[in-house]
């Protein structure tokens, strides 16, 4: 058999650098590459369906998760400047490339996400509740062009 005696990788060893910064977030969620389907059936066509073809590539957005750190004010830095800015993104010069790499147990690449042309579309900070024991967790969401997957 092709994959007896192996295992799959774990998802909780990633790393996450945006830019040129490498930031240590707790998820990311949302690589979603999704092939539209276009359909189209011509007036005289003796069949009763329509001819399916592909279309049009689009991609979701990814949000990313980390705990608040006391101090840790290089991220929320990071955030302003996305923010603040480069709100409005003219020209693609100022987009940002993302790059997510899944590791193994020893800390070697097995596979990369590469994204392109990611724009910030969404801060959210913490939830407060005084009943709550839970970490304060901040998110941000990007919304990108384009995701190639490469396995190492």
């Amino acid at each position: 058999m092709l994959y007896e005696g192996l295992f799959p990788v774990g998802k909780f060893h990633f790393n996450v650098t945006i830019g040129e910064l490498e930031i240590p977030f707790q998820e990311v969620s949302g690589l979603e590459v999704e092939t539209k389907i276009m359909e189209y059936r011509h007036g005289n066509s003796p069949e009763f369906y329509p001819m399916k073809g592909a279309g049009l590539m689009s991609v979701g957005n990814i949000t990313m998760k980390k705990g608040v750190i006391q101090d840790g004010d290089e991220l929320l830095e990071f955030f302003k400047e996305l923010f603040d800015e480069k709100a409005h993104y003219a020209d693609h010069t100022d987009r940002l490339t993302i790059q997510i790499e899944l590791l193994d147990e020893e800390g070697e690449n097995v596979m990369t996400w590469n994204v392109t042309n990611a724009i910030p579309v969404k801060y959210t900070g913490t939830d407060f509740n005084s009943n709550d024991s839970a970490l304060a967790i901040e998110s941000i969401e990007f919304a990108c062009e384009f995701i190639d997957i490469d396995y190492e």
